[in-house]
């Protein structure tokens, strides 16, 4: 069986690294100084999520060149269902910012990449015994005999099979398999090594605690910021009917977003967001040309694929 997410672009560690709150995250490595701008570059935001532009097409091309790939090794592959629109997995909806009438009429947003349920779906190798599985596997994953190695521009390193049809669809598009696992984890990886970076602030850090004591100070709890308050709005619906838990999300996002009004908190933290955001596009300038060249070349490689060629 084959665990579908919202986004199923990436490898595991990237999804899960997603929907981690940032309790979870393993802590920052040793960066090199994140000497921020005294304002940010304009569209420093859209362009840390452009690094995703094109995926949800290219996605669905590897899925195609996978789907013939295993029909040649004499297996059926059930392709994966493709994103409709790009999404970046790490760069989310932001968890503050909304205005008061929205949080009365529907309490918190939804978050379109993490709201979706997800689903179980066969791949093709279902029903096959335990012998033809081991097969099917082999001839998607590969085998140890074909290993790669690839460093990342943050440091780390990440160790994937060279060979099989996952493999061979990617070295297709991308041109070859390290290359794919650089450019898509990088995409992924920018913004979370960012957002570690802006939460250690000092400034976010005073932020937030002028807007946790004006949340207590209304009686709706001890929060230490936007993300957390959210977090347990979503807690609600286990712990009480869905009308009263409606009731109580909506009066914690009316609290939340008037003490973000009274404080000046969306502003004050989309600037510091984007200075990093800024530091981060001209820190690693180099590894992002590597990645628009070639997710661009990727995707010319992807709708000739799409279009029919070769199938």
């Amino acid at each position: 069986m084959r665990r579908l997410v919202v986004v199923p672009l990436v490898s595991g560690m990237l999804i899960a690294c997603a929907a981690c709150s940032p309790g979870d995250e393993p802590p920052p490595r040793t960066s090199p100084g994140w000497t921020l701008p005294a304002e940010p570059d304009p569209g420093a935001r859209d362009a840390i999520r452009g690094l995703w532009d094109g995926m949800a097409l290219r996605h669905a091309a590897q899925e195609e060149l996978v789907r013939r790939c295993m029909t040649k090794a004499g297996f059926t592959y059930i392709k994966s269902p493709s994103p409709t629109s790009d999404v970046a997995p790490t760069m989310t909806v932001e968890p503050y910012g909304q205005p008061v009438a929205e949080a009365k009429r529907h309490g918190y947003p939804k978050d379109p990449a993490n709201d979706k349920i997800a689903t179980e779906t066969d791949p093709g190798n279902g029903g096959l015994s335990a012998s033809d599985q081991a097969k099917w596997q082999a001839a998607y994953f590969g085998d140890d005999s074909a290993a790669v190695q690839v460093d990342l521009p943050n440091g780390e390193s990440i160790g994937v099979n060279g060979n099989g049809c996952l493999a061979e669809a990617k070295a297709t598009l991308y041109g070859s398999v390290e290359l794919e696992i650089r450019v898509v984890n990088f995409a992924g990886t920018l913004p979370l090594e960012a957002q570690r970076q802006i939460r250690a602030d000092p400034t976010l850090k005073t932020l937030n605690a002028t807007w946790a004591a004006c949340v207590k100070a209304k009686g709706l709890g001890d929060f230490p910021d936007p993300e957390t308050a959210r977090t347990k709005a979503t807690e609600f619906t286990t712990q009480t009917t869905p009308a009263d838990a409606h009731k109580k999300e909506i009066a914690l996002a009316v609290a939340d977003a008037e003490c973000e009004t009274e404080t000046d908190y969306a502003p004050q933290r989309r600037t510091l967001e984007d200075r990093y955001y800024t530091t981060a596009l001209h820190m690693y300038e180099g590894p992002i040309t590597e990645l628009l060249t070639t997710n661009k070349h990727a995707l010319l490689k992807a709708k000739h694929v799409l279009s029919g060629a070769g199938a």
